[in-house]
């Protein structure tokens, strides 16, 4: 008998989070915790697809077949609105000609 423990799927937006903390056994994968947790019909309510959805591992982009250790935290994460660079770049432009 294979000893089972906790991971936390996660899914965020700007106004609310949606988390489930599953219960797994040793070589479970992303792709089995994520069909395990219900995330994708919660989700899917709201009109979110999470197969268009990039996973991670505490920030780790990682493969769907990864296995899963205690405590892992799947985050589900959703694509940049603008370029983090060209929003700097933008900002930074703005506050020269505000001077």
């Amino acid at each position: 008998m294979q000893a089972t423990f906790d991971v936390t799927v996660v899914y965020a937006e700007p106004n609310r989070c949606t988390q489930r903390v599953i219960a797994i056994s040793g070589k479970t994968t992303i792709a089995e915790a994520l069909a395990q947790s219900g995330i994708a019909e919660a989700l899917s309510v709201l009109g979110v697809d999470i197969t268009t959805l990039k996973v991670g591992v505490w920030g780790v982009l990682k493969d769907l077949n990864a296995t899963l250790k205690a405590g892992d935290r799947i985050e589900l994460n959703r694509p940049l609105q603008c370029d983090p660079k060209q929003r700097r770049r933008a900002q930074a432009k703005a506050q020269r000609l505000t001077k």
